[in-house]
């Protein structure tokens, strides 16, 4: 996505420079103006304008622009930060050395300008006009896992956040199962694990004022990173070449990942919450978020994520599922 950002942001750039004149019209935000204002401060530019959200009338089929009201216009670094008023309308007082401007509202898509020459003493009209993100993600190869030294017959019910794609075996309010050792029996038929997969559109990571607890890894070493992250989480050694064989091959398309793990009461509260009975003695459940990134760089404060193990014991439940986040939202 960042790539995205950068060729859409430098053919913006580039009509600047080609045109010479205002105003910018790129596909999302309009530079209308920039002039010089004797009521802006000496290294100092202001910056106003308008957020506007496309809307479409199927009945008369015609589009209306209206104002979106909260939406966040910052700098990178989120030091310097205004929000739209009720009238879409937003103003903010820049140094003359910021060079880079975003808007961010959750469910719209994050417009970036980059390397905008913003003048000491100038006025600049920038109107933002986003599109509504309705991109879904896919909560991919959630795997159940039971395990029972004593046969025991179990009750699984789980409600999963977006809509749920594909089961097997065919999930039809509960899974009704006979566990035994390592293995589940079904209607009669025997299964290693329980699978499901579903898309949703509210997936993020978890970030707080543009710090995360997660890692940023190169690629080539993923398999080395998985391995230690997956045991320090008490997945046994099947359960791992499990996530590695089928992770580890999406996770090396770009040379670095930013990844994140949501265990335990975060998946129960983010992916999909579980009710099973009898009651599991011990359960863990094990989540990865990831982006492919082409390089190191991001604008978050990546603090290292700790990884507890679990102790497993009589009937024991595992999950685990991934998903591949194509952006990262500047704002949790």
């Amino acid at each position: 996505m960042k790539n995205l950002f950068l060729l859409s942001v430098a053919i913006c750039y580039s009509q600047l420079l080609i045109a010479g004149d205002i105003p910018v019209l790129n596909q999302n935000y309009i530079i209308v103006s920039d002039e010089f204002s004797s009521e802006v401060p000496v290294g100092k530019c202001l910056v106003v304008g308008t957020i506007q959200e496309t809307t479409f009338d199927y009945m008369t089929a015609t589009r209306e622009q209206i104002p979106l009201t909260g939406g966040l216009v910052s700098t990178l670094d989120r030091k310097k930060t205004a929000t739209s008023d009720a009238d879409g309308k937003f103003k903010l007082l820049l140094d003359s050395k910021d060079t880079s401007l975003f808007f961010y509202k959750k469910s719209f898509e994050e417009i970036v300008i980059w390397k905008y020459i913003f003048k000491s003493q100038h006025k600049v009209t920038i109107n933002f006009l986003p599109g509504f993100n309705s991109s879904m993600m896919i909560v991919d190869k959630p795997v159940i896992y039971l395990y029972s030294e004593n046969e025991i017959n179990a009750e699984i019910k789980f409600s999963c956040k977006g809509d749920l794609t594909f089961t097997y075996p065919t999930y039809n309010e509960s899974w009704n199962v006979i566990v035994n050792g390592n293995q589940i029996t079904e209607s009669g038929k025997k299964y290693p694990y329980l699978f499901w997969e579903s898309e949703t559109n509210e997936l993020e990571y978890e970030i707080e004022n543009q710090t995360m607890n997660g890692f940023l890894i190169k690629t080539d070493s993923v398999v080395d990173f998985l391995e230690n992250s997956l045991f320090s989480l008490g997945l046994n050694s099947t359960e791992q070449t499990d996530f590695i064989t089928f992770w580890a091959p999406r996770m090396i398309a770009k040379p670095f990942a930013l990844v994140q793990f949501f265990v335990d009461d975060l998946y129960q509260e983010k992916i999909s919450e579980m009710i099973i009975a009898p009651t599991p003695d011990a359960i863990r459940r094990v989540f990865m978020m990831f982006t492919p990134l082409e390089s190191n760089e991001t604008n978050l404060t990546i603090l290292p994520q700790e990884l507890n193990s679990f102790e497993r014991k009589g009937f024991t439940v595992l999950e685990w599922g991934g998903s591949e986040i194509s952006t990262i939202n500047l704002i949790p």
